[in-house]
């Protein structure tokens, strides 16, 4: 499964219920995360926990639907995920999931003056992307003048995306003069 930040996504464990399933105080349900943590249960005496930002609904279990939403992804949600089911102490079924969290690159052309027939460099900023790397490539009036390339970039801060720069070097000319340019 693949979300941007801020995405609200469900997490299938869609199971075939056993004929007998008709006891919720006999269902028990676990989703772990990625580094073995408990994320939500049900079981005993129909207690359930669910960690905040995670949604489910224990009515769907009688249908076999033991699915988990993230209500907000975050970098944090990113990682593996196991559904387990049982039912009358029986382990049933246990279903991987994978949550793999894309954010697209927010860009900004910072340096936007050049000197006619001088060696002059265009900046592009991206900023706030995951996972790295970043791919530049630069136009002039829509037109590609430089092939893409990737650069890695740096951890911006504590939330786990990255920024990087992007730069263009060119000797501009009077037909330069007016024109736009843009990087993707």
């Amino acid at each position: 499964v693949t979300a941007g930040p801020g995405d609200m996504v469900l997490l299938p464990c869609v199971l075939p219920p056993p004929s007998n399933v008709s006891d919720l105080s006999l269902v028990n349900v676990t989703w772990t995360g990625s580094v073995g943590s408990q994320v939500a249960s049900f079981g005993r005496a129909l207690q359930q926990h669910v960690q905040e930002g995670f949604l489910w609904d224990p009515v769907a279990f009688l249908r076999g639907n033991f699915s988990l939403t993230v209500s907000e992804v975050a970098l944090a949600h990113q990682g593996a995920y196991v559904c387990s089911f049982s039912y009358n102490s029986s382990r049933l079924v246990t279903r991987n999931v994978s949550l793999n969290v894309l954010a697209p690159p927010t860009l900004q052309v910072v340096s936007q003056w050049v000197v006619l027939e001088r060696e002059s460099r265009l900046e592009c900023l991206a900023e706030g992307f995951f996972p790295p790397p970043v791919v530049f490539s630069w136009t002039r009036e829509g037109v590609e003048i430089q092939a893409p390339h990737s650069v890695d970039g740096e951890l911006a801060g504590p939330d786990g995306f990255y920024r990087a720069l992007g730069n263009l070097t060119f000797y501009p000319s009077r037909e330069d003069q007016n024109a736009s340019f843009g990087c993707e």
